[in-house]
């Protein structure tokens, strides 16, 4: 089935990022849209997502779930040139059963470094995308050196089973 959403013409870059996968274990792909030029609280190109349910009739809701990191539960403040969302992937990271949202934040400012960039993770459960289960990585996180201005971690996201272990990895 095709999708058809009509985006407005406000620099939002609706649909710039795209990830589908099943985050409440339904068996229905779920899709997730990436608009990094939302201006969220204010602040210019800070980004959001869209998540948007899929069905046995093929159809997405039609009402999504909005994601920013204003919204209450989500780690982080909204900030001009965040670019929340601008790369995005669904991955099995967990244990269980369901598939995760990996939201890629390449403008981030960590600590005092504007555009070290970050990465979100969060935890899916039987009702979906878990706001409450996440984790914030930095490449603090990844490795001992410190995030530096301009590094734009997370500017490119990918997940597979890259050691063979059985287990999805993500790349980031």
């Amino acid at each position: 089935k095709i999708l058809n959403i009509v985006a407005d013409n406000t620099g939002y870059a609706f649909g710039s990022a795209l990830a589908a996968g099943d985050t409440n274990g339904d068996g229905f792909d779920d899709l997730a849209v990436g608009l990094p030029g939302d201006d969220t609280s204010g602040a210019i190109d800070s980004g959001s997502v869209m998540l948007f349910l899929g069905s046995a009739t093929g159809a997405f809701t039609r009402f999504a779930t909005v994601i920013h990191e204003d919204l209450g539960g989500v780690q982080g403040v909204a900030e001009a040139g965040d670019r929340f969302g601008e790369t995005l992937t669904i991955a099995k990271l967990g244990a269980d059963f369901f598939e995760d949202l990996v939201i890629g934040v390449p403008g981030d400012r960590v600590g005092t470094q504007d555009g070290a960039g970050s990465v979100h993770v969060f935890m899916s459960k039987s009702f979906g995308v878990d706001l409450s289960d996440q984790m914030v990585l930095t490449q603090s996180f990844i490795h001992s050196g410190s995030p530096e201005a301009g590094d734009e971690f997370g500017a490119a996201l990918s997940n597979g089973d890259y050691n063979g272990d059985g287990f999805e990895d993500l790349a980031i």
